[in-house]
């Protein structure tokens, strides 16, 4: 099965080259376009978000140092609390049994007074509240004028607790309306003196709005709200109150250095945040990515715009050119078609381009092939023509077989054998030359045509020729190899070596199998070669086929059955198999046949 890619690449080699020349021009334009303009939205995200964030932490500092001097100045105003002698000898009144009513009014009138101050020149105290640890002092003073209701206001059990984590140092209290702290107070505990035991509870009820006014004059239109939160993840104020539930827990842990920001990607918003230290309060912005990225999204829409004109005015601009490249290829195309049903034709030429000169060379090659037609059609009349002629004038070869045939039973008649005997052996090889159609057959059959050949020439040299024949072993011989490969090697040494001597001609025929190559070797004993001319028949026999025929058609050929065998092996079986052969001088001459066991190569 096909991956996709392939198909892709497939359907885009079968587009027509108008298309493709439409589809190469959106390539080249709009995608430089398109990586321009979402690099310059990225780009543009980067910058804007880096510069919020610069500016958020800049606002958020701010709003730290005034909230470090609000705090500043609340707990610098509760320590002069607590070292008024009035308030803390009241804490203390339950030991002080000896003091007299009027001191004790006095003191109370005293201590009334110091209250009042504070409540009264400072706006940010809305109230102050002592009660002793005992729980049987307590004064206070406050603008609601509801004792109920300063005990519904006050919960000192819940404040005590608080207070005392700070073991006389500032803590806060908050009671909530909702997600926004409703009232905030400043608890402290109050400690004796001499033995540092408590004595008391100092509660201050601070003005929301005093916290609030840290905001003014930091006004910034993209953040949604800025908040400040306690250490419990609990809003304290925020500028405008919007912000998602739960807002404060959920982003929790993601604050972890001194200041920083990130993109909360559940709440789609940039997050600005920077951590007090004492108390550990932190003040975080929140600005939707909508609101900050506003004038990235128009951007967007102006790109895409220009994307869609640029497509349309490309397409227009695209037909414009494509035509004229178009137009005189469709006229080669069906100039082409013409061609292929046999008729000649002329494409119009109205140009001196590329596509001008093509179309001339088109109408060149158009005439040529309208004059080759012709003139094959001619040759091919003419050499049926003459093929009738020379087959009229041949021997049929099987006429010269079947005379043979009668030739042998004359002489079995005649009570001639020995002709008998050589009339067969000619016949059986002129029915093997007769039926030479390179088919394959057995080795073993092979052989027969040898003993053939061998017999027809013992009838000439008598007992001067010997053919001793070797097989490694009987599966050999069905092994299947062309016909008559073996009979010219034969042939060969007997004519060019051993009927050249005056000794007895001996002819080794060996067989076996090295390595999944079928060997045989033809070894005579007689005049062998000199090494110059081994060397030249060599170098012949390397030849590749193609350089062969180019090199060798039109020479003369002392070695031509030799030539043929190595030939007819390499067409068969490849170029790496074939003939070669070592020889001594007046020593043999030994010609190696090599073919592969699994047989010839497949068209």
């Amino acid at each position: 099965m096909k991956n996709p890619l392939t198909k892709l690449r497939q359907l885009y080699k079968n587009l027509p080259i108008k298309h493709k020349m439409l589809l190469i021009s959106y390539f080249q334009i709009l995608i430089p376009v398109i990586i321009i303009g979402l690099a310059s939205c990225m780009i543009s995200e980067k910058i804007i978000q880096s510069k919020s964030i610069d500016y958020s932490l800049y606002i958020m500092r701010t709003i730290e140092l005034r909230l470090s001097d609000c705090i500043n100045s609340l707990t610098s105003m509760s320590q002069e609390l607590l070292y008024d002698n009035n308030i803390y000898e009241r804490l203390k009144d339950k030991d002080k049994n000896s003091a007299s009513s009027l001191d004790k009014y006095k003191r109370n009138i005293s201590t009334m007074d110091t209250l009042k101050k504070y409540t009264n020149t400072r706006n940010e105290i809305q109230g102050i509240y002592f009660e002793s640890a005992d729980r049987k002092v307590k004064f206070f003073k406050d603008s609601s004028s509801s004792k109920e209701s300063i005990e519904k206001l006050v919960k000192f059990d819940e404040m005590i607790v608080k207070a005392r984590q700070g073991h006389g140092k500032v803590r806060w209290y908050f009671t909530r309306n909702t997600s926004k702290a409703e009232q905030i107070f400043l608890v402290r505990t109050v400690y004796d003196r001499d033995n540092f035991k408590e004595i008391g509870l100092m509660v201050i009820r601070i003005n929301r709005a005093f916290f609030e006014s840290v905001y003014k004059g930091l006004a910034n239109n993209d953040m949604k709200d800025v908040i400040v939160v306690s250490a419990e993840n609990e809003s304290i104020v925020s500028r405008n109150n919007d912000f998602p539930q739960n807002f404060t827990k959920n982003i929790s842990k993601d604050i972890k250095k001194r200041e920083g920001s990130f993109v909360d990607k559940g709440e789609e918003a940039l997050i600005t945040y920077v951590k007090m230290i004492d108390p550990a309060w932190k003040i975080i912005s929140y600005i939707p990515l909508d609101i900050l990225y506003k004038d990235i999204y128009s951007f967007r829409i102006i790109i895409i715009c220009i994307c869609l004109v640029t497509a349309l005015l490309f397409t227009l601009l695209n037909r414009k050119v494509s035509n004229d490249f178009i137009i005189p290829i469709k006229r080669l195309v069906t100039g082409m078609k013409e061609i292929q049903k046999g008729t000649h034709v002329d494409v119009e030429v109205d140009r001196d381009d590329e596509l001008g000169f093509i179309t001339k060379t088109f109408n060149e090659m158009s005439k040529e092939i309208s004059h080759l037609i012709t003139w094959i059609y001619r040759e091919q009349i003419t050499r049926k023509e003459a093929q009738l002629k020379a087959l009229q004038s041949q021997i049929n070869p099987h006429f010269l077989f079947n005379t043979l045939e009668s030739i042998n039973w004359m002489a079995m008649l005649k009570n001639v054998p020995e002709i008998s005997e050589t009339v067969t052996a000619l016949s059986s090889l002129m029915e093997a030359s007769i039926g030479r159609d390179d088919k394959l057959i057995p080795l073993r059959d092979e052989f027969k045509y040898i003993d053939h050949y061998i017999s027809i020439l013992k009838k000439r040299f008598e007992d001067r020729i010997q053919l001793n024949v070797y097989v490694e072993n009987n599966d050999i011989l069905e092994i299947n190899i062309p016909r008559l490969l073996i009979q010219p090697i034969i042939e060969n040494a007997v004519y060019h070596g051993i009927g050249n001597i005056n000794d007895v001609g001996v002819i080794r025929l060996n067989t076996f199998i090295s390595y999944g190559i079928l060997v045989i070797e033809v070894i005579d004993n007689g005049i062998g070669m000199d090494k110059e001319s081994l060397k030249a028949l060599n170098e012949i026999l390397e030849l590749d086929n193609d350089t062969y025929f180019r090199v060798r058609v039109n020479e003369e050929r002392k070695s031509i059955g030799l030539e043929n065998v190595n030939r007819r092996i390499k067409l068969f079986y490849g170029e790496k198999y074939g003939l070669s052969i070592t020889s001594e001088k007046d020593e043999f001459t030994k010609v190696t046949v090599s073919i592969p066991v699994k047989g010839p190569i497949k068209d």
